[in-house]
């Protein structure tokens, strides 16, 4: 009787896995990355994994998380960072914002009291105004208008452009469609991505002080 010979077991080459790569983001690195993006309300958490993965050139921001995240906190805690949220700043350093989310504001006519309480948010305030586009067509105007400032009565460029104003004070504030009516406009009126010009003058400043 022959004998079977014995099954040969063919084992498989074990596969070679690449270590994991240890990933450790510095302060200073973050610091450089703030400065880069020049953000004026900070550089937000995803805008500062963006970055890290595409200087690192890693897949996905995965591996990330973690070591952005220890350097953040460092960063605040040691005071070299500011944090607002989930945006960071660089203590001490400022950007300005950009022109399509700012009001040019030009004194015409000062207050009566240069010493009276200012506009803050929240204050509730009586205003004349008059409104026009850029080629001076004049499409809204009020002697007696009130709103709360801040309080999403009014276009953003208002709530922007009266801060500060004190009783009597006339405003010339040159509102960027970002500010304005956008990119709607305000039919028939105003068109769509208008600049506009307002000249508003405080009649009455009312806060609960």
């Amino acid at each position: 009787m022959e004998e079977t010979p014995e099954a040969t077991v063919n084992a498989e080459p074990a596969v070679e896995t690449e270590p994991a790569v240890l990933i450790t983001i510095e302060i200073e690195e973050i610091v450089e990355a703030i400065k880069i993006q020049a953000q004026h309300k900070g550089s937000s958490r995803a805008a500062l994994l963006k970055h890290f993965k595409g200087k690192l050139d890693l897949p996905s921001v995965e591996d990330l998380t973690v070591p952005l995240k220890k350097a953040l906190d460092a960063g605040v805690k040691s005071g070299i960072l500011t944090q607002d949220k989930q945006s960071f700043k660089v203590k001490g350093v400022e950007f300005p914002p950009p022109k399509d989310s700012t009001v040019i504001s030009e004194v015409l006519q000062p207050p009566e009291d240069a010493t009276s309480l200012p506009v803050k948010k929240g204050h509730s305030v009586e205003v004349a105004y008059e409104g026009r586009l850029l080629d001076g067509t004049a499409f809204d105007s009020a002697d007696r208008f009130s709103f709360t400032v801040g309080g999403g009565e009014v276009i953003k460029g208002w709530d922007q452009g009266v801060l500060g104003m004190r009783v009597g004070e006339q405003r010339r504030l040159t509102i960027p469609p970002k500010l304005g009516y956008g990119k709607r406009g305000s039919a028939p009126e105003v068109p769509p991505d208008a600049t506009i010009v307002f000249d508003v003058t405080l009649k009455n400043l009312i806060t609960d002080d």
